[in-house]
């Protein structure tokens, strides 16, 4: 069966609604969860001030194409409609701001659909649903990650990746009670349902730090202990303080001496650290 996880606020009481006040036509629940759960994702995305509080975070009306949704979903509209109707006693679960020239509607969740903030993981199974979902998020690869270090994405067989992710959100909320950092625990969650559906991206960074970053390097700390690999833990690594030891004593030798101490320390690290490593 097919699946696709996506992120929505533990205090959505959108199957409350749904029973309170049943929609006049044949609904589907995992399309209501995943336009609510595109809102929040591109909140984040538009929002570039990490230390901000929840408020700040969901006061902003995110432009929402009619035609992207019904290519994704071809009943849309009525979803749209009913997700923005008030009823009496519930409110609305979305707030619109109408159409303007060279703008669509845009939307917003009412901030008293947050409480205090904390998301929650739900997966959806409608397959035709998943199935558009997929081909309209396919993952990019920058084309110098693609020409350079291809032979790389080899090494990654992402069925066997797992993670628990209900004790990687809790931990990242308690990590955010701490910290009152919203922007990034939004973020942080993100990062972990993309994981979930197999977003495994490749990032090269040459004019920073050169280096290859992919989604285990990029993901959460807090979170990399609830990883696993071909139902192994993933243990971490950090070989960063021996560079400048290795750097400094192969730049004191001459060309001629250096290539047999490069032999030698590629040896010992292989040797001594590549068990720890995989």
């Amino acid at each position: 069966m097919p699946e696709y996880f996506i992120v929505v606020p533990k205090s959505l009481n959108l199957e409350q609604r749904l029973l309170k006040f049943p929609p006049n036509f044949n609904y589907s629940k995992d399309f209501f969860y995943y336009y609510i759960a595109g809102i929040i994702r591109e909140s984040v995305k538009k929002h570039t001030n990490e230390n901000t509080e929840i408020n700040s975070v969901i006061n902003q009306f995110i432009p929402r194409s009619s035609v992207i949704m019904q290519g994704i979903f071809r009943k849309s509209k009525n979803h749209v409609d009913y997700l923005y109707e008030d009823f009496f006693g519930e409110g609305r679960l979305l707030h619109r701001k109408n159409y303007e020239p060279g703008q669509c509607f845009s939307y917003r969740l009412p901030e008293y659909y947050w409480g205090d903030g904390e998301l929650e993981i739900i997966k959806i199974t409608e397959n035709t649903l998943v199935r558009n979902i997929k081909k309209n998020n396919k993952p990019t690869i920058h084309n110098m990650v693609d020409k350079r270090f291809k032979f790389l994405r080899g090494y990654f067989n992402l069925k066997l990746f797992e993670i628990d992710s209900q004790a990687a959100l809790k931990d990242l909320y308690a990590e955010y009670k701490v910290s009152g950092n919203y922007k990034k625990y939004l973020s942080n969650v993100l990062k972990v349902v993309d994981f979930k559906n197999g977003h495994f991206p490749f990032y090269h960074r040459p004019n920073t730090d050169g280096r290859l970053h992919t989604a285990i390097t990029s993901f959460p700390k807090v979170c990399r202990k609830h990883l696993k690999y071909d139902n192994e833990p993933l243990a971490e690594v950090d070989l960063s303080a021996s560079i400048p030891f290795f750097l400094s004593y192969i730049l004191n030798l001459t060309v001629k001496e250096a290539q047999p101490m490069i032999y030698y320390i590629h040896r010992y690290i292989t040797i001594t650290y590549y068990p720890f490593i995989c």
